[in-house]
């Protein structure tokens, strides 16, 4: 039997607490494991579900690649991620951090729009009917360029 054993850091307790309270919201168990992959999720923005893995081994807590994916299927499924295309594999990124956002497809770096750049974003779409939900945006950071 694997021994987990969670530490919340005093800053993301709260978004960690915040999280798993939309996944009982949405009938999903609160299991430790799953406290531990929305750990990393809360610290670390759109990790793949390896470098999930790899993080919580970096905290020495132990769980297979297989029930990471598992974890973050159901986590996307009850709305609380949304999964973010990147060169190697999907991305995951806590919901309520996706609006409007920047994402590089290769390290997985995010940053959010400009209000200028939502702002013109959200006329273009308005005027074109449609009505805007939140964007990403994949194009590669300076350092990957």
């Amino acid at each position: 039997m694997t021994v987990i054993t969670i530490v919340d850091e005093p800053d993301s307790s709260v978004a960690v607490d915040r999280l798993l309270t939309r996944l009982s919201g949405a009938g999903m168990r609160r299991t430790l494991a799953t406290r531990a992959v929305a750990q990393v999720l809360v610290r670390h923005d759109c990790p793949t579900a390896a470098e999930v893995q790899a993080h919580l081994r970096a905290r020495d807590v132990r769980m297979d690649l297989t029930t990471v994916h598992r974890i973050l299927r159901r986590l996307t499924e009850a709305g609380a991620v949304v999964p973010i295309p990147r060169d190697s594999a999907m991305g995951y990124r806590i919901a309520d951090r996706a609006e409007h956002c920047l994402t590089c497809p290769s390290c997985g770096r995010t940053v959010p729009l400009t209000a200028a750049a939502a702002t013109a974003l959200l006329a273009e779409v308005t005027a074109a009917g449609f009505a805007l939900g939140p964007v990403t945006v994949s194009t590669r950071c300076p350092r990957c360029h």
